[in-house]
């Protein structure tokens, strides 16, 4: 009897978790959205892009100074969302608008873009000469993927589409205040075999409102929540028996 009873709240447990679960897909529009990306090239070095519809990462290896390096940056206003210890994840997504590859062989190696947390204020008026220090370990990255059929003129295409950082511990770590919220650096991991690289993404000023950046959040039940829903559980159990 007894074993039967602990089984059916246990029941109930896990039932009031998997009801209370909930996706939250949090994507900034161009007015409360801040991204944008800065340029080292020399004419564009005190230029900022931050009304721009797209976020551009750029990389040649050639050039070493930076000349030809972009950098995109992306923070969200996370006031209103689940705690840390309300969330079981969190995903940055991005959507690929177009990227390119020069000079190599798209069938032996895929790029990696890396995250990195920034460690100093900023916002979209920001340009290369005043960025913003960036910490010295990504925090996640992932791997762009070329579309095969696709090489043009010398270059090779990316597949679009969306691209997915796990952001599940640093996202944790500004809800606790563990760390101040500013964002998250996007760069193409260095160094790599290939002449050039150019990577963009729609920002959150992007026409295409269902494509802006976005922040999915797997929140789950706070405790109190679930314990109780569990009580309600035993109780109506108990009801039952008698």
């Amino acid at each position: 009897m007894i074993r039967q009873l602990l089984g059916s709240v246990a029941g109930f447990g896990i039932l009031s978790l998997s009801l209370h679960a909930t996706t939250i897909n949090y994507q900034p529009d161009g007015v409360t959205g801040v991204d944008t990306f800065v340029s080292g090239a020399s004419a564009h070095q005190s230029t900022s892009f931050g009304d721009q519809d797209t976020t551009h990462t750029w990389w040649d290896s050639s050039s070493s100074s930076g000349a030809w390096k972009t950098y995109s940056y992306f923070q969200f206003d996370l006031s209103t969302q689940p705690s840390a210890a309300d969330t079981s994840s969190a995903t940055l997504r991005l959507h690929q608008t177009i990227g390119r590859s020069y000079g190599w062989d798209y069938t032996v190696l895929n790029p990696h873009m890396d995250l990195y947390v920034i460690t100093g204020a900023w916002d979209e008026s920001v340009t290369w000469n005043t960025r913003p220090t960036i910490d010295v370990t990504a925090v996640s990255s992932t791997q762009l993927i070329f579309d095969p059929t696709n090489p043009t003129d010398g270059y090779h295409e990316f597949f679009a589409g969306w691209i997915e950082f796990d952001v599940t511990a640093v996202y944790q770590d500004w809800q606790d205040g563990s760390i101040t919220n500013f964002g998250l650096a996007m760069r193409r991991r260095e160094p790599f075999g290939e002449n050039a690289i150019s990577h963009l993404t729609q920002s959150s000023d992007s026409l295409s409102t269902s494509l802006r950046p976005m922040l999915t959040i797997e929140a789950v039940p706070e405790p109190s929540s679930t314990f109780l829903l569990g009580l309600g559980g035993l109780a109506l159990v108990l009801r039952r028996r008698k």
